[in-house]
């Protein structure tokens, strides 16, 4: 079932689950079930355990908590569109200064999950990451 996971790692890759990967499969037609606000809630309430955890490790970091409080405005209607864009492309660009691979895949994880409120595929998108970062933390297991 991880065969495609491990040989991902092998290869030094960034990412290592994808939307083909076998033990998403079940994860992916339940989601091809939902609505786009059943799968908002759903990757809002991932998303804050990803802020949580990312904010833990760089509390002085602010983007992940910005990003995360504008898209809880737009789904009140109190901001637009771009402007929630910019801070998930902020929480994304968090990424590119961090040397802990777990973390990088985290600062994704949650930047997908908050780009659910945009796009409902990018559900999927939390959990291609974070479990990649599940990997990065317990290479051995």
């Amino acid at each position: 079932m991880f065969q495609d996971v491990e040989e991902k790692r092998r290869k030094h890759n960034q990412i290592l689950f994808s939307r083909s990967s076998l033990c998403l499969q079940n994860l992916l037609y339940f989601m091809r079930q939902c609505t786009h606000q059943e799968l908002l809630l759903w990757a809002l309430s991932f998303a804050k355990e990803i802020l949580f955890s990312l904010e833990s490790a760089y509390p002085d970091e602010t983007r992940f908590r910005t990003a995360y409080q504008k898209t809880i405005a737009l789904t009140k209607g109190e901001i637009k569109m771009p402007e929630v864009k910019r801070a998930i492309l902020d929480c994304h660009a968090v990424a590119k200064k961090l040397q802990n691979s777990s973390h990088i895949a985290l600062c994704h994880a949650l930047g997908q999950g908050l780009s659910t409120v945009h796009v409902e595929t990018h559900a999927i998108g939390l959990c291609i990451y974070e479990l990649t970062a599940i990997v990065f933390r317990h290479p051995t297991d």
